[in-house]
């Protein structure tokens, strides 16, 4: 499966889903994906949200890399670099299901590369939120999370 930042942001966070991630998360046999750009997402994400308490933006950004390395460490969560193929992937996701095109989808940047690299690799997604639902990418959920 392939991480979306989105999954990682709400387990780590306890959010109201995260037994259902963190269940599909630890129940996957096979390997688990991440890429670079979405765990740079999952660090700024984690930064604005939870380390409201520290003034020192270096200090916050700090504090949830080393979160989010954890997680990825903890779960063995192998790091998957792009390559050109994978970008013409995520704009083809753009053209199709990105913002502006009028899908209902309206994926931004990190969504499409997310959507390329699980497409790529041939692996289900894990994700959270109400994008990835309207395209034709395979869900790591049975029943997939708004």
């Amino acid at each position: 499966m392939f991480l979306d930042a989105s999954a990682i942001v709400a387990i780590i966070n306890k959010e109201q889903k995260s037994h259902q991630l963190l269940l599909a998360l630890s129940n996957q046999s096979k390997s688990r994906y991440c890429s670079p750009m979405a765990k740079y997402e999952a660090v700024v994400s984690l930064a604005r949200i939870k380390h409201k308490t520290t003034h020192n933006h270096a200090e916050k950004i700090e504090q949830a890399a080393i979160t989010v390395t954890k997680f990825i460490e903890n779960f063995e969560i192998v790091l998957v670099a792009t390559e050109p193929n994978h970008t013409e992937v995520a704009f083809a996701a753009y053209a199709k299901f990105g913002r502006g095109s009028g899908h209902s989808a309206k994926l931004n940047m990190g969504d499409c590369f997310a959507y390329a690299m699980a497409k790529s690799l041939k692996v289900p997604l894990l994700f959270i939120g109400n994008d990835f639902i309207h395209t034709d990418i395979e869900s790591a959920l049975s029943d997939p999370l708004p």
